[in-house]
This record gives C-alpha cells, structure tokens and sequence, in this order.
C-alpha cells in the first residue's frame, strides 16, 4: 500500500513538499513534539525506511501508518495462504 505524506518544513520558509513510500517498508516510527525557535511548537512524525532513507513528516501519523503496515501485511499473509 503506497502512502503519501507531507515532509515537516518550516512553515515560515517552504511550500509543502511530499513524499511517497510503501507501508511495507517502513520499520521505524517515532512521534515527537519539535520547537522552532520564534515559530511555537509542532508535531513531526520520524519515519525510517528498510533502504535506510529517513523522513520528517508534518503532524501525527504515525497511527495512520502502522495501520496501514496491518492492512498491508494481512494483504500478503492472506495472499501466501491461498
């Protein structure tokens, strides 16, 4: 399942900016709260791929994704068992 994300910028400098991957790939996720100095503070979701890719991504998904990681993985445990 590919998912498609936008990447944390500073909102005060970038347009948004995306980024796609497979649920399947990732195997690191970690959510936490980053201060901008003058800016206030905001939620990134830190996501690292099997490739060894790293993303920030803009707000709380990490819930959005493990599900999909679920979904994903019962697609090809069901495929192998037919």
């Amino acid at each position: 399942m590919r998912l498609r994300f936008a990447k944390f910028t500073d909102p005060m400098y970038s347009a948004d900016q995306f980024v796609e991957f497979e649920a399947s790939d990732v195997i690191a996720i970690e959510q936490k709260q980053v201060t901008l100095l003058m800016r206030g503070k905001f939620w990134a979701t830190y996501v690292t791929l099997k490739n060894g890719s790293e993303f920030s991504l803009k707000e709380r998904v990490g819930d959005e994704i493990e599900a999909a990681r679920r979904k994903a993985r019962q697609e090809r445990d069901s495929t192998t068992q037919s």
